[in-house]
Order: C-alpha cells, then sequence, then structure tokens
C-alpha cells in the first residue's frame, strides 16, 4: 500500500504543477493587486512548485492523508504532555493504511459476490 518513490514524485509534481493556477496580470488588476504583490506571490509559488519534494518517513512517501494522521499523531503525543515517538507514529500510520486496505477489500469482495450470485439465487 505505500508508492513507488520514482512514480509517485512524477504523479505529485504533475499533480501540483497543473493544479495551480497561474494569475494574470489583467486578474490581477481585476481583483485589485497591485502588480508587485503578484510578482512576489508568483515568485514564491514557483520556488515551492519547483523545491518541493513529497514527505517521506522511514524511506516511505507519504500521502496527505498519512502525512495528516503523523501530525495529528505527533499532536496529541505533545497534548498529553509526552515527546513524540517516530516508530509509535508510524505503527499508527502502518494500522489504519492496512485498516483502510482492508475495508477497501472487503467492499471489493462483496460487490464481485453480490454481481456473481444476484443471477444465480431465487429470490
Amino acid at each position: 500500500f505505500f508508492f513507488n518513490d520514482t512514480a509517485t514524485t512524477e504523479i505529485y509534481t504533475e499533480q501540483i504543477v497543473g493544479s495551480v493556477r497561474c494569475v494574470q496580470e489583467t486578474d490581477a488588476e481585476y481583483m485589485g493587486l497591485r502588480p508587485e504583490f503578484v510578482e512576489q506571490v508568483m515568485g514564491l509559488r514557483n520556488r515551492v512548485v519547483n523545491r518541493m519534494r513529497p514527505k517521506k518517513l522511514n524511506n516511505k512517501l507519504l500521502s496527505g492523508e498519512m502525512l495528516g494522521a503523523l501530525i495529528t499523531s505527533y499532536a496529541n503525543a505533545i497534548n498529553g504532555g509526552s515527546v513524540p515517538v517516530i516508530e509509535n507514529a508510524w505503527s499508527y500510520i502502518c494500522q489504519n493504511e492496512c485498516y483502510k486496505a482492508v475495508g477497501e477489500a472487503f467492499n471489493l469482495y462483496e460487490r464481485n459476490v453480490n454481481e456473481i450470485v444476484k443471477d444465480k439465487l431465487p429470490l
């Protein structure tokens, strides 16, 4: 259930570049933004898009959902008065991914069984 490093990096990069909308000068004028501000924002956007790398833990790429679970685990540990432990957080992420995979597998199994037997059972 973890991602292949090369393929995921390429997919993330394409998604990020494809989903970020460039602000045109006419858009900036329409929204009442100063051209200097738009220029600085676009410079920041370019730096983020070109330098951003997928987050990893234990040399495994993290999806957004996995990163969110990791942050939640760290916040819960800190709020509980303890120090976050990477290994505990990693176990938590793995457990969540396994539960999700089991749920998806069960749903797929149920759909396939229902499709196969719906015409063969008298109802």
